[in-house]
């Protein structure tokens, strides 16, 4: 009998994973690849708070060696980021011993309109026999919330086969809360190959959390639309591979992608690092700024597309309320293509059935206001959804058109989707490396000091820090050690740039700390200590922290000054911040680097670093203590006025897109407009550096003419047109942009 019951079982199993197993890949593995490359060297923190902070080789060099099950690999922490990014779709994980594997994939939905992970109801005939797989939702997954992913398979067959229905469940050994558990044992693990192997685990955390993360900007993934990649023999009915996953993959993450779409560099560039007060409001908080919930509302996929063409609805299949249709219009397949010998060229396998493919036949755009309440900007889609080619002629014959998606709606997706994901991965690595703290005094008498930011705001900590140090054992090898009673529970105010840090204090209120150094082994290198914070940072709990520190040496005081921001660095470790903090160093040479902020320039250096002028690093002979101020300049903001897609009617010639708008500010504001991309190789820039006087408001044509705003040209078909401004802050521009 118990084999009967394990037969059937596994008949069951078989008959539902066909399905759910080989679903749902999000996006592929080389887009995954190429967002979290770009997020990675986006994410400032990652060089100012690990690798400056803990005195390791720059992060280009820097070699983390961790044994997998096929043996030691070795990679940067880039390369181990962007592996996570790639493995979380292709390992699996066992269903239930013995059984039947099941991929990561199944976890890779959060749906946060009905705040759910994947729920599939397998089409007829299966639903008498198999009727429902629900699964945790990737914030789960990702951030480890609940401990674990629940994978339920609720089947009248399986009840009643095994008694108690069973859930199998999976812990995700590479969650974000898995990162701090290796961050942690990266820095105070004994041996340092064990601390190397952990920090590699950890880097490999984050990029398998990256990859959860940017699953949220594929709308499949958040309006819970399944999507089976592979043809399954005897399932071929189910067999609906994601045509928007596989075109990414294939146009954009292309070496050669053609000129309409964007480039990876232009991903990482046009959307800034976010930040969030915790990790999984990276997905979606209360105020609908998380990437998941930008996608759900602004996008309709293959599954969840539009059932009526009436303005200001859509009635998406699934229940959805957003997205709404805002406009429609019907526009030729030939002006689409740039023209009929375009269009006969690139359709010219379809024209035998279609002879009027590229002359008289039309597909109907519907279109939609896009809102990105993280930045406030709203965005015209003219692709959101389409009537297909063929629908006019199904309307003719008096039956219902159908919604589809092509490769111009995929396009409009990706050009705004493909963005967020770089700037939001970038955002949470940010946020993971953004503890920050320096430590200034000796052993006898010194001071914590909190120098974290979250982007732009500073951040409480409080918790346990904890000072350890090496030492050099028998064989020569470091060994890491705790200082015996140097640990304490502290709470230290969020810092208020520019302004120093907050100052950490126990909970008697005394600031200053002390505790007898080690001797029996002294540490190789006198003075220096490993400060390691574990606690509350910010809204999060558990956060992980490291500061190699220098205690007995002289100081050396940074100042900021300027109108912008930015953040300074030493080497050795023990500067790390903007604002006003203070280091202690042994006697010798130190360097010190600035890094301006987002936005901001390096205006030089003052004090005892004047001699280092302009350059970005000033390096110092410390013989007694000494003050350097950096200056950090805002820039002027390079402002997204407007971006339209608009059809080329005559290939070969520069077809105008008229630009209207208003630019206000005072009188006497210096400012500048800019085209991207060109048209034909002939760059089509803006005037040259304009004075404005009150508000100003100019209609070109062309494009060549000298003005406050600018017209321009395209010749590429549906390629987008970027209106940019330059100039000081509280400048107000608004445009609207029209399609010949």
């Amino acid at each position: 009998m118990r084999s009967l019951v394990r037969a059937a079982f596994v008949l069951a199993a078989v008959l539902l994973l066909a399905t759910p197993t080989l679903i749902l890949e999000g996006y592929g593995t080389r887009t995954h690849a190429t967002i979290s490359y770009y997020a990675y060297n986006a994410a400032t923190n990652i060089q100012n708070n690990f690798f400056n902070a803990l005195g390791l080789t720059s992060q280009q060099q820097q070699q983390f060696t961790v044994v997998t099950e096929t043996g030691a690999e070795t990679h940067t922490g880039l390369g181990w980021v962007t592996a996570g990014s790639i493995r979380e779709d292709t390992d699996t994980l066992p269903l239930i011993p013995f059984i039947l594997p099941v991929e990561k994939p199944l976890f890779h939905f959060y749906d946060p309109h009905f705040a759910r992970g994947l729920d599939y109801v397998p089409p007829l005939p299966f639903q008498s026999i198999l009727n429902l797989l629900t699964a945790s939702s990737s914030l789960d997954w990702a951030t480890d919330i609940s401990s674990s992913g629940n994978l339920a398979l609720y089947s009248p067959l399986l009840c009643f086969l095994v008694p108690g229905c069973p859930t199998p469940t999976y812990t995700n050994s590479y969650s974000y809360s898995e990162a701090r558990t290796y961050f942690s044992n990266g820095l105070t693990k004994a041996s340092a190959t064990d601390r190397n192997s952990a920090l590699g685990l950890m880097f490999l955390s984050l990029g398998h959390t990256n990859h959860l993360l940017q699953d949220a900007a594929q709308p499949q993934h958040v309006r819970n639309d399944p999507h089976l990649e592979k043809d399954l023999p005897g399932l071929s009915y189910l067999n609906n591979p994601s045509a928007y996953e596989r075109y990414v993959d294939t146009t954009y993450s292309s070496p050669s992608a053609p000129a309409w779409t964007q480039s990876p560099q232009q991903w990482a560039s046009s959307y800034s690092p976010t930040s969030f007060g915790l990790p999984q409001d990276f997905f979606a908080d209360a105020l609908g700024l998380g990437l998941a919930e930008f996608t759900n509302a602004n996008f309709v996929s293959a599954g969840t597309n539009c059932t009526t063409p009436l303005v200001n609805t859509c009635d998406s299949v699934g229940g959805y309320n957003m997205p709404i249709i805002d406009d429609f219009s019907a526009q030729s397949v030939y002006s689409l293509y740039g023209g009929t010998p375009q269009c006969n060229y690139a359709l010219v396998g379809l024209l035998t059935q279609f002879p009027n493919l590229c002359t008289s036949d039309q597909i109907t755009f519907f279109a939609n206001q896009i809102s990105d309440k993280y930045t406030g900007q709203v965005i015209q889609n003219d692709d959101m959804s389409t009537y297909s080619v063929f629908d006019l002629d199904l309307i003719a014959a008096g039956k219902s058109p159908v919604f589809s998606l092509n490769h111009f709606n995929y396009d409009a997706q990706a050009n705004l989707l493909l963005p967020r994901a770089v700037g939001y991965s970038a955002g949470l690595l940010n946020y993971f490396f953004r503890g920050s703290m320096t430590a200034q005094g000796g052993p006898s008498g010194f001071t914590v000091t909190n120098n974290t930011m979250n982007g732009s705001a500073g951040e409480a900590m409080s918790g346990t820090f904890s000072f350890y140090y090496d030492y050099q054992d028998s064989t020569g090898s470091l060994i890491r050690s705790t200082v015996q009673g140097a640990s304490w529970s502290l709470s230290c105010p969020a810092p208020a740039p520019p302004a120093s840090g907050g100052t950490c204090t126990q909970m008697s209120g005394n600031p200053t700390l002390s505790f007898t150094p080690p001797t029996s082994p002294a540490p190789a290198q006198p003075g220096q200590y490993i400060l390691v914070f574990q606690g509350t940072l910010g809204y999060e709990d558990g956060a992980v922290a490291g500061q190699v520190v220098q205690l007995n040496g002289l100081n050396l005081t940074v100042t900021e000054a300027g109108t912008g921001t930015g953040t300074v660095t030493s080497s050795p470790p023990g500067i790390n911040c903007g604002g006003t903090c203070s280091g202690s160093f042994p006697t010798g040479t130190l360097t010190l680097t600035a890094t301006p902020a987002t936005g901001s320039t390096f205006g030089g250096w003052g004090g005892d670093c004047a001699s280092a002028g302009m350059n970005a690093t000033a390096v110092l002979t410390l013989t007694s203590a000494m003050t350097c101020t950096a200056t950090f300049t805002l820039m002027p903001p390079s402002g997204f006025l407007y971006q339209v897609s608009c059809p080329t009617l005559n290939p070969g010639f520069v077809d105008e897109v008229e630009v209207f708008g208003i630019v206000s500010g005072p009188e006497g504001t210096i400012f500048s407009l800019s085209y991207e991309p060109s048209v034909f190789g002939l760059y089509m820039s803006g005037p040259p550096w304009s004075t404005l006087t009150n508000s100003s408001l100019e209609n070109l044509t062309g494009g060549f003419s000298t003005a406050n705003i600018i017209g321009g040209g395209e010749a590429a078909a549906r390629q987008s047109v970027t209106v940019s401004l330059n100039g000081p802050q509280g400048l107000v521009a608004t445009a609207n942009v029209y399609c010949p």
